[in-house]
């Protein structure tokens, strides 16, 4: 069985990130902000 990958255009990600944006803003979901810090040096 043969697998193909599938491309993901940034165009798509950005027309869902706005859909998804729209959707928060109708449903009036509070917006999460992350707080995610990496440690510099990794030994």
């Amino acid at each position: 069985m043969e697998k193909r990958e599938k491309q993901i255009l940034t165009k798509d990600l950005i027309d869902k990130a706005n859909q998804i944006k729209k959707e928060i803003e109708l449903r009036e979901i509070p917006k999460i902000e992350a707080k995610i810090t990496f440690k510099d040096n990794i030994d």
